[in-house]
């Protein structure tokens, strides 16, 4: 990394950006993929991106996701979205985790990856947690 770490609102930018180009499971996929390599590296590079490789996203649909970030309306409309997060949820900090229980209304907030077991025991015992990261040293 050279200069000031990275923008991660430019990064969160970006991802806001994939998860509206990416089917469900693919764009789980590559915040998998972020995950393990931001957590089994100290330093973040300038761009958090190059992490991933053609088999995680193709190129065209990553540089697609970037151009999007950069437009002026998405940019407003990913601030409305941030705003509304802190202002109407509480959100505070990331990971910032908003469940639901199938067929009920009510939204529980839950904040910090590390808060996984809680929200399996909030889900009920059908939830039981497992990790799906592998995670290789």
């Amino acid at each position: 990394m050279t200069g000031p770490p990275a923008s991660s609102f430019d990064n969160m930018a970006v991802l806001r950006a994939l998860k509206t180009f990416l089917p469900r499971e693919a764009f789980s996929q590559v915040i998998r993929e972020l995950y393990v390599a931001r957590f089994g590296n100290p330093t973040l590079p300038d761009d958090v991106f190059i992490y991933l490789t053609p088999m995680h996203i193709p190129q065209d649909m990553l540089d697609k996701a970037k151009s999007a970030a950069q437009a002026e309306e998405f940019k407003l409309a990913f601030e409305k979205e941030h705003a509304d997060l802190v202002d109407n949820h509480g959100v505070f900090g990331v990971p910032w985790i908003i469940m639901q229980k199938p067929g009920e209304s009510q939204l529980e907030y839950f904040w910090g990856s590390e808060r996984m077991s809680s929200i399996a025991h909030w889900l009920g015992p059908n939830y039981e947690y497992s990790s799906k990261l592998e995670i290789k040293v």
